[in-house]
């Protein structure tokens, strides 16, 4: 039989079984009322209710990642990377990220959610990520705790298993990223071994020409130009992108979300490569701090200016899987 209940009669129904809670903010939607910055639904619907801050790891698997961290390291023999394997016993770079991400991972397991993008695309070459190897989205009818759980452990083994192909398609693959609701990821984390090179609206490529704009990061100028050993076109990529990268971090920010940056060697000259990451991470609203005013706060990352409390670097830089499970566990500490 159906009963038919107007909305005065529900309204009773509810009030006589519900305690009221006070959800905050002016618009109920939490502690700063809905949309981006209150943890409602940015299109202005129900408010999501989430107990577990959400992080998107952004993860590079570029080829890359089969060098030495170290080249001078004995255990490598000279000359091994990428077409040429280092032995089994030989510190990659895709080894100490691996080692790194994981043990970070696993001691956040189930303190946050987690999406995972990995980067560039399976097939490699210069294609960006097109989809999420895991996402941070709360499946329906699923807790949160269950979600969170099998989100962890999906990530750890996407990690463990992926191929090192490929170019470093940074910014192409971070406005991808923004597809995610803001409520689903307020934390942003970009993991990389090195400098984006792969963007075909760089203003400084060589499509009409040698351009001394182009930071080539193959090597000299005429490599750019000739870059025809991976699956795109070759004046579009091999300049360093820093334009694309500022840019979609920027969009991060103005949607109420913070994109952190972790640099795992370099595939450039340190300086421009430190200072391109530097340049990431303020635009993706991240700083490190430094809440005393001490240097030793910013273990390793530049000095602390006692004026802003902040140290002159803006991004982590790591050189090991230990380097890298810290400075991953400090960046998961200040997600929200």
């Amino acid at each position: 039989m159906r009963v038919a209940l107007n909305s005065l009669t529900f309204t009773v129904l509810l009030s006589a079984c519900f305690t009221p809670v006070d959800l905050g903010g002016p618009d109920g939607g939490g502690p700063d009322g809905g949309g981006a910055d209150g943890g409602g639904s940015s299109d202005g619907g129900p408010a999501l209710q989430r107990q577990l801050p959400g992080v998107v790891l952004v993860v590079d698997r570029s080829g890359s990642l089969a060098s030495p961290v170290d080249p001078s390291d004995p255990r490598c023999q000279p000359g091994c990377g990428p077409g040429n394997p280092c032995a089994a016993s030989c510190p990659t770079r895709a080894s100490e990220l691996r080692a790194g991400l994981d043990t970070a991972l696993a001691a956040a397991t189930g303190r946050q959610r987690f999406g995972l993008l990995l980067f560039p695309h399976v097939n490699g070459g210069c294609f960006p990520a097109d989809s999420f190897d895991v996402s941070p989205t709360v499946p329906p009818h699923t807790s949160e705790a269950t979600s969170a759980l099998g989100q962890a452990t999906t990530a750890r083994h996407a990690i463990a298993n992926f191929v090192a192909n490929g170019g470093t398609p940074t910014a192409a693959t971070l406005s991808f990223a923004l597809t995610i609701p803001p409520e689903d990821a307020r934390t942003v984390v970009v993991v990389s071994d090195g400098v984006p090179n792969c963007n075909d609206q760089n203003p400084n490529n060589t499509c009409a020409g040698a351009n001394p704009a182009c930071q080539c990061t193959l090597g000299p100028l005429s490599a750019c130009q000739n870059a025809g050993s991976m699956a795109f076109q070759p004046c579009s990529h091999g300049c360093l992108d820093v334009l694309g990268v500022t840019s979609a971090a920027a969009q991060f920010v103005q949607r109420g979300q913070r994109v952190f940056f972790i640099l795992l060697g370099a595939d450039l000259g340190a300086d421009l490569a430190q200072r391109s990451y530097d340049e990431f991470a303020r635009a993706g609203g991240t700083t490190i701090t430094c809440a005393n005013g001490t240097d030793a706060e910013c273990q390793g990352h530049g000095t602390c200016d006692p004026a802003s409390r902040t140290c002159t670097r803006s991004h982590y830089t790591v050189h090991s899987a230990q380097q890298l499970s810290a400075a991953l566990s400090a960046v998961l500490r200040q997600a929200r």
